[in-house]
């Protein structure tokens, strides 16, 4: 995206949100309270939407794992996020309450909005948003306006707009979230005063982490080599084909593990980008007898990291018969095709995610994890992988719902009172509820 189009893109933005109060202010005179509220949120996401602009101005200098766009520009808690957050970027008072109240404010706007601009069947009073809640709301966007019309658009700083955006998709991780924000991040705030500096001193924590991580996973597929032989021998290939339900596969991720790990290599193995080879290279200590089972071992530890890691689902093979069972059916009498099939189709919508350079840095971890792990913990994985195999096989043919939703339910119990998250003295699911909160847009389906 050139200077001219950034501006362009701008002022649209601007326009936009200037009709949209308008319109508003037009609808608050009809006390129509929750069309106005909405149409002050829009406007809101109108005004966020030119600091995600702003941001994405420098993707043609990065590479295809680049996060997806689409994601950033329909996310309309992200959108109201930035709305407000906007220029405080480079200010030295950002501290974790600041950016936590933000991200609280956000999600509440949205939610109240979902919550007044659809009729609920379900309940008896439909909630209607109050006099005093507009007023604020349409006073707060235009002041926000008003800003956005007197700042001057510059060339945005690449450095400045690829920190931004790398630290706030940390942020989005839970894990890493607890890090940024952990007590030892916090003094490292207080004793360097500047945002800036404390957001590249966590960048290099991370990377650093990534770095040791990338070699306790070189260390652990060394780890078969016989006692007084340094040297990996490669003897044997053993090439799979895996498949993707969820995830489109960046080029660039796998590149990215290639770099790293010298016996597992990844390639694109279809134009559509939902199926890859895995080639493990095997050391000459492992004998024919043992291929078979070698093979699938690592192959089958593989899978459960790539699922784990991305929480997509990938798998040896897909269910093809998902809605039909025939190649075709037609009307005889009228010489025509007819379409018929199950709804709903046995399969997930799991809308537009990419295997990036972040996810397979999560898939590493977990792949070490799996590796490493002691005997006790097992029972979680071998449930879970009950539960993938059964999802991997779900079509017409063979119904399984409910014994899935079982396995994975039993494993995430297993697993929360295995890496001791839940003592039976507690409530389960009020553990599961807190535990999930941060990273669920609602918990409802959880109780």
């Amino acid at each position: 995206m050139d200077h001219e189009t950034h501006k362009k893109l701008v002022k649209a933005c601007i326009k936009n949100a200037d009709d949209l109060l308008e319109v508003a202010k037009k609808s608050d005179e009809l006390k129509k309270h929750n069309i106005t509220y909405h149409l002050g949120i829009l406007a809101l996401e109108e005004i966020g939407k030119i600091a995600l602009i702003s941001m994405f101005k420098v993707s043609e200098t990065r590479n295809e794992s680049e996060i997806s766009t689409e994601k950033w520009f329909d996310d309309h808690q992200r959108k109201l996020f930035w709305a407000f957050f906007g220029a405080a970027f480079d200010q030295d008072t950002i501290n974790r309450k600041k950016i936590e109240e933000l991200q609280n404010l956000s999600k509440v706007l949205h939610l109240n909005r979902l919550e007044t601009l659809y009729v609920n069947p379900y309940a008896s009073t439909q909630k209607k948003i109050k006099e005093k809640e507009v007023e604020s709301l349409l006073k707060i966007a235009s002041a926000r306006l008003e800003i956005e019309k007197n700042t001057t658009i510059v060339k945005a700083n690449k450095q400045d707009v690829e920190l931004m955006k790398w630290f706030f998709d940390t942020c989005e991780d839970q894990a890493k979230r607890k890090m940024v924000f952990g007590s030892k991040s916090m003094e490292k705030l207080q004793e360097l005063h500047s945002v800036k500096k404390w957001i590249k001193w966590i960048r290099k924590v991370f990377q650093k982490s990534e770095k040791e991580s990338l070699e306790l996973a070189k260390q652990e597929l060394k780890r078969s080599l016989p006692k007084g032989k340094t040297e990996f021998d490669p003897k044997w290939s053993i090439k799979l084909q895996i498949y993707s339900a969820s995830h489109s596969i960046r080029k660039g991720a796998l590149n990215n593990w290639n770099k790293g790990i010298e016996f597992i290599k990844l390639t694109i193995a279809s134009k559509d980008k939902k199926s890859m080879y895995v080639d493990f290279i095997l050391p000459d200590t492992v004998p024919v007898q043992g291929l078979w089972q070698v093979g699938w071992s690592m192959g089958s530890t593989f899978l459960m990291a790539l699922n784990i890691g991305t929480r997509g689902f990938f798998w040896w093979t897909l269910p093809e018969h998902t809605g039909r069972y025939y190649k075709k059916i037609k009307d005889l009498k009228n010489d025509a095709e007819v379409v018929v099939e199950r709804s709903p189709k046995l399969s997930l919508d799991w809308g537009h995610l990419a295997l990036d350079e972040k996810e397979i840095r999560k898939v590493q971890t977990v792949f070490i994890h799996l590796e490493r792990m002691e005997k006790k913990y097992e029972p979680v994985y071998a449930q879970y992988r009950r539960g993938l195999t059964l999802l991997g096989k779900l079509d017409v043919h063979f119904e399984c719902q409910s014994s899935i939703f079982q396995d994975f339910a039993d494993t995430l119990k297993k697993g929360f009172e295995i890496y001791g998250d839940w003592g039976k003295k507690t409530d389960y699911t009020q553990q599961v509820i807190k535990y999930f909160e941060p990273i669920l847009k609602t918990t409802d389906d959880l109780k």
